[in-house]
């Protein structure tokens, strides 16, 4: 069963570099605010006000030290299909071309997660061919 996962990445570049945010506004799929719930357009679980994000902070932040970059308006959630979210897509694919990484910090959370396990899993792609599953 896929979830709804809001995510916000750091991408660390190499070792001893200051870590940069990991800008996801190209692939977020839903806004932090929602002001009808079940119209199938807003908010990350779209039920409304009372279960938004709306208030989230947006922009350049840090949250424990690591930044963050939240797009200013529209989209900032990536949001996965669930039951619940059918019209949600089932994955989305960043890529990161010229980045270096040395570790990746996510932000996320989840709803309506029941079953025992894992809620998603996030695949990296290396240039060298080889992958890593977190």
């Amino acid at each position: 069963m896929a979830v709804l996962l809001p995510l916000f990445g750091a991408w660390g570049t190499a070792a001893g570099a200051t870590p940069g945010p990991l800008p996801l506004g190209p692939v977020a799929t839903v806004d932090f605010e929602d002001d009808i719930a079940g119209d199938g357009k807003g908010g990350w679980t779209d039920q409304g006000r009372e279960n938004s994000l709306t208030g989230f902070p947006r922009g350049k932040i840090a949250l424990c030290g690591v930044p963050f970059e939240i797009p200013d308006c529209g989209p900032a959630v990536i949001a996965l299909a669930s039951p619940r979210r059918p019209e949600l897509p089932q994955q989305v694919e960043l890529k990161t071309p010229g980045r270096r990484g040395g570790f990746l910090c996510v932000l996320a959370g989840y709803g309506w997660w029941t079953a025992p396990g894992s809620v998603a899993r996030i695949v990296v792609n290396y240039t060298d061919g080889s992958e890593e599953v977190l």
